[in-house]
């Protein structure tokens, strides 16, 4: 993430404000920092390309499939080799729609809710 969101982020109250305050150094990163950035943009690109008939903003924003901003947080998530933790449910096997868990699933980046993210985690509140 970039210093403004995690700045935003680092002032939440409890187990998770704290959390992100003690793996600043893992969640920071910046163009030109410590991390393949040049990897992100290829596979950025190339997730752009591949399922340009399924993004919103190529299709009249229609509603229920994923976005540019979608593709360039799974793009993030495959190039770190992290899971992506989501809220949305799949598509199915909708000829015009892909969510972020069927992109996901596709690429072979995990997808996890938040509440599955949180016992994966061991973390309760």
């Amino acid at each position: 993430m970039t210093k403004e969101i995690f700045d935003e982020m680092v002032v939440i109250d409890g187990t998770l404000g704290s959390f992100i305050e003690s793996h600043k150094n893992e969640m920071l990163l910046e163009i030109g920092g410590d991390w393949s950035f040049h990897d992100y943009i290829n596979t950025s690109v190339y997730l752009q390309e591949q399922y340009r008939d399924f993004i919103s903003e190529n299709n009249g924003n229609i509603k229920g499939t994923v976005g540019m901003n979608d593709m360039s947080i799974i793009a993030l998530a495959k190039t770190l080799g992290l899971p992506l933790v989501n809220m949305e449910g799949t598509a199915n096997t909708s000829p015009k729609r892909k969510r972020i868990p069927d992109v996901c699933a596709e690429i072979g980046v995990q997808s996890l809710t938040f509440n599955e993210f949180l016992r994966a985690e061991s973390i309760t509140v």
